[in-house]
């Protein structure tokens, strides 16, 4: 394989609260998501975990998880 240079443009990062809404008939967690997004790709992991359990306190459900979803167009220089 050859040694390309690579771009990476359009960097942009979103936080997702996966949150307990509820349970199904068989008594299991039905699970709902919040997404937010346009959240700054340069923040620290420890921020975006930050933030999210900041927001998870404005939440009327119980917050399972908070995950970081970054994406980013890749292309040849």
């Amino acid at each position: 394989m050859r040694d390309m240079a690579i771009e990476r443009n359009e960097a942009a990062s979103k936080i997702i609260l996966k949150v307990a809404v509820g349970t199904g008939a068989n008594g299991a967690v039905s699970y709902g998501q919040r997404t937010f997004t346009r959240v700054n790709p340069e923040l620290s992991d420890e921020d975006v975990l930050a933030i999210g359990q900041a927001l998870g306190k404005l939440q009327v459900y119980a917050v399972s998880t908070v995950s970081r979803q970054d994406a980013a167009a890749l292309q040849q220089a």
